[in-house]
């Protein structure tokens, strides 16, 4: 590439800036944590501290046990510190699935969440950087429950969201901590039309806790449906459901015939943002996006891959002042983990695919550590799950500069004169 010489200094300087005004970044080769037994990694950050936790699952005589385990870097440290079935076991009977949360506050407490029993709770907190863990409550449900989620509050307060199942319903209940106790589980979905409500996201903006979740709804035809609701005391009350998957993208469908599902939510900017998974009955899903305005104003939408293929589980995160999605899909035949950011007068970026790897990379989970980001995620190749790590590299090469129209050591009368940029593979 030839270019003029400010041309070239300016590049130059972008490509030396990780994550720049372009989404460029060097990462290294990644690598595994755990090889095999290894799923649904979750990583958190406070900015000076980033940890990533999984489930590791053991074949016994019985049951088989699941444990959790978990590697955690300070920012100075320069090694990530292992902890191996630190939180266990617990018994999990039919097919595994995702039974912990985790949170993580500016400072330095970490909540987990384990449903360690069909109808239990229990609420773990570590103060020591996650060298040990002590059993803070034990919640128990008038039903059974399904896997519980963790969220910070006002005073970066720990806050529980679970389903519990009751008669025909499977509505949200939740509990908070106050005082330095957990308040018992209390209904949040309690409408009529709110009678199957799963997967629930909360976001925070000053004192303001909103709620993004799917509910089963009759219209055209049987559907999940995003709705929204609104807490100012820290989840204690909170406002009427108000429907946000109201919209089509094309001009043949209705709102009514799309199924919505797995919302994640985002202040940024005192601006709301929602991306979830889309599909009609003949498409695949979609990652749909769209964001709101402080008084609920919906200001754009847009789709961020195509519906020839599966798209999962996008989540928001932020680095370096800038609003980030992340999520899954297999436009390659495996699934792959790709990002994208946004720009407040472009919109959302092409998307970046972020894994390579021999079989399907999904669950990613972004940590910010310092100035540096890092990446989590499953791999698996076969029956073979694992977790895997994703480091900035700090090895990569700088951009050379090689003379264009010129001969190093010789005179020229050239009124100017051009370089050729050479960026690392």
């Amino acid at each position: 590439m030839r270019l003029g010489f400010l041309s070239c200094l300016a590049l130059w300087c972008l490509a030396l800036s990780p994550l720049g005004a372009q989404s460029t970044y060097f990462w290294d080769d990644p690598v595994y944590l755990v090889r095999q037994g290894a799923r649904f990694p979750v990583a958190v950050d406070n900015g000076k501290t980033a940890a990533a936790f999984w489930q590791e699952r053991r074949q016994t005589d019985g049951w088989p046990q699941t444990y959790l385990s978990l590697t955690v870097r300070n920012v100075g440290e320069s090694d990530w510190t292992t902890r191996r079935n630190l939180l266990g076991p617990f018994t999990l009977i039919g097919s595994e699935a995702q039974i912990y949360s985790v949170v993580l506050t500016q400072a330095g407490i970490i909540w987990v969440a384990v449903l360690d029993q069909e109808d239990q709770v229990t609420l773990y907190k570590s103060a020591d950087g996650a060298a040990s863990f002590q059993v803070d409550k034990r919640l128990k449900g008038a039903g059974n429950l399904l896997v519980p989620k963790l969220f910070l509050g006002p005073g970066d307060e720990p806050f529980l969201l679970v389903n519990q199942a009751e008669a025909s319903t499977f509505r949200i209940f939740s509990s908070r901590r106050v005082a330095g106790q957990w308040t018992n589980l209390q209904v949040v979905t309690s409408e009529t039309d709110q009678r199957q409500s799963f997967q629930p996201s909360v976001a925070r903006n000053g004192d303001r806790l909103t709620l993004v979740y799917q509910t089963l709804f009759t219209g055209q035809r049987i559907t999940y449906q995003i709705f929204r609701k609104d807490s100012t005391d820290g989840g204690a009350t909170w406002g009427p459901a108000e429907r946000l998957s109201d919209f089509a993208d094309d001009a043949n469908e209705t709102a009514d015939q799309l199924d919505n599902e797995r919302p994640s939510v985002f202040w940024f900017q005192n601006r709301m943002f929602v991306a979830w998974e889309r599909r009609t009955g003949r498409t695949l899903p979609v990652v749909e996006l769209a964001s709101y305005s402080a008084d609920g104003k919906r200001l754009d939408t847009q789709t961020m891959t195509q519906n020839t293929y599966t798209a999962r589980s996008p989540q928001f995160y932020v680095f370096q002042n800038k609003l980030r999605l992340a999520w899954f899909d297999n436009r390659n035949e495996t699934y792959d983990l790709f990002l994208s950011f946004w720009d407040p007068s472009l919109g959302w970026d092409t998307p970046e695919r972020l894994t390579k790897e021999t079989g399907n990379s999904v669950f990613g989970q972004p940590a910010k550590l310092g100035d540096e980001l890092f990446f989590f995620w499953q791999s698996t190749f076969g029956d073979n799950p694992g977790v895997v790590m994703l480091s900035p590299d700090h090895r990569a090469d700088p951009p050379t500069l090689t003379p264009g129209n010129f001969k190093v050591g010789f005179k020229t009368n050239n009124p100017s004169f051009s370089l050729t940029v050479s960026f690392p593979r």
